[in-house]
């Protein structure tokens, strides 16, 4: 589902986020629902749908933020941050990257600590 979304095959990875999703309800784990969330909203901001793309991130923020799942909490706002610095509004990029900082900082979670770094240097 995210490679599929990477490589921006959005037809193939709404399928299998879709599916997750199905499943992720249907059998009750809801390990990491934000997860999916996440991916959901970056394949409608790919499609231009970003009043529904933005639904998605807030589910799935408060899905972790409920689950104390900061790793996915990190994941999705850097999506945020990238999606308003694609929109041009730098001021609410700039402010999602921070708190993707924020948050990974003290749990050494490198890579969106590296990637919401990128984008404040890229923004300023």
């Amino acid at each position: 589902m995210l490679t599929y979304e990477r490589m921006n095959v959005l037809d193939s990875a709404f399928f299998y986020a879709q599916k997750a999703n199905y499943l992720n309800k249907k059998y009750q784990p809801k390990i990491y629902p934000s997860i999916i969330l996440q991916t959901l909203g970056n394949i409608n901001a790919k499609q231009g749908k970003n009043a529904l793309a933005m639904q998605l991130y807030r589910e799935g923020m408060e899905n972790c933020i409920k689950k104390n799942q900061i790793g996915g909490l990190c994941i999705t706002m850097l999506s945020i941050s990238e999606f308003y610095k694609k929109a041009g509004n730098a001021d609410s990029s700039i402010y999602y990257a921070k708190r993707t900082i924020a948050v990974a900082e003290p749990i050494s979670f490198r890579l969106p600590l590296l990637q919401a770094t990128d984008l404040l240097i890229e923004l300023y």
